[in-house]
C-alpha cells in the first residue's frame, strides 16, 4: 500500500523518488519465520542459498544445512527492507471502482 499511497495524486510527466518503509511494503523481517525442517523432507542436493518452493507455493530460502536439519527462511526476500522507486508517470487514466483494490473484507 505504500507505493500506491505515494503515487496517488501524481500527474503525467511528474517524476519522483519514492521510499516505502518495510512496514508499508512486505512487512518487517520476522525471525519466527525461520524454521528448522528435517533434511529428509527436502531434495537430497539442497544447499545454502537455494530457493525452494513450499507446498503452499511460497518460496523459501535455505539458510543452513547440517546432517539432519535444514534451516529455512519463509520471509519474503524484501521483508524488513525499505524500498526505493524512481517513478516517472507517463499517463494517468481514470479508474473504475471495480478496478480498485478492496478496502474491506466481507
Amino acid at each position: 500500500p505504500g507505493l500506491e499511497k505515494a503515487l496517488d495524486g501524481m500527474k503525467a510527466g511528474q517524476k519522483r523518488r519514492i521510499e516505502v518503509a518495510a512496514q508499508d511494503a512486505y512487512g518487517p523481517y520476522n525471525n519466527k519465520l525461520r524454521q528448522s525442517v528435517d533434511k529428509e523432507k527436502l531434495p537430497k542436493d539442497v544447499k545454502v542459498g537455494d530457493i525452494l518452493q513450499a507446498s503452499d507455493n511460497r518460496l523459501v530460502k535455505v539458510l543452513e544445512v547440517n546432517d539432519k536439519k535444514v534451516l529455512i527462511d519463509l520471509n519474503h526476500p524484501l521483508a524488513g527492507k525499505t524500498l526505493t522507486f524512481d517513478v516517472n508517470v507517463l499517463k494517468v487514466e481514470k479508474g473504475d471502482a471495480a478496478d480498485a483494490p478492496a478496502s474491506k473484507t466481507p
